[in-house]
């Protein structure tokens, strides 16, 4: 099985696409592509529990 074949990471390099003037949101992103959904998380601060979250949703989805 390799579950990051359905995966999107999106940075948060906001200032970079604004100056591009290619700014999208993370919503359109996945609506796009039809995504589980969006996890805003933060390597720095997040507890590990919400850091693995998108790969515990992606594999629930998985096995469902």
């Amino acid at each position: 099985m390799k579950p990051y074949h359905g995966c999107v990471v999106v940075g948060n390099k906001v200032d970079l696409a604004k100056e591009r003037h290619t700014f999208i949101t993370a919503e359109d992103v996945a609506e796009a592509l039809g995504a589980l959904g969006v996890f805003y998380i933060s390597a720095l601060k997040d507890p590990y529990d919400k850091l693995i979250q998108p790969l515990k949703t992606g594999l629930e989805e998985r096995h469902a």
